[in-house]
């Protein structure tokens, strides 16, 4: 297993987020958790609908909130993913 444990990818929708969370999920025995942060109350988009598929953990967090970051970066938002 790799040194990184638990991975949190920010914009995992977007061009790059998605490609790095794709290359993530071929090594995922590598790795604990892999998930991507969503805004929140922002609906979850069908990119990431996929990526729930391939087990990719979905988070969200206010980018505009130390402690919602700090809370999801924790673990302890609720997760979409349960």
């Amino acid at each position: 297993m790799s040194a990184l444990k638990n991975i949190i990818v920010i914009g995992g929708s977007g061009n790059v987020g998605r490609e790095i969370l794709a290359a993530l999920i071929e090594k995922k025995d590598e790795f604990g958790t892999i998930s991507a942060l969503k805004r929140e109350g922002v609906e979850i988009s069908d990119i990431l609908k996929k990526l729930e598929n391939k087990g990719v953990r979905i988070l969200e967090a206010n980018l505009k909130n130390k402690e919602s970051l700090v809370a999801a970066f924790k673990g302890s938002t609720p997760s979409i993913w349960s």
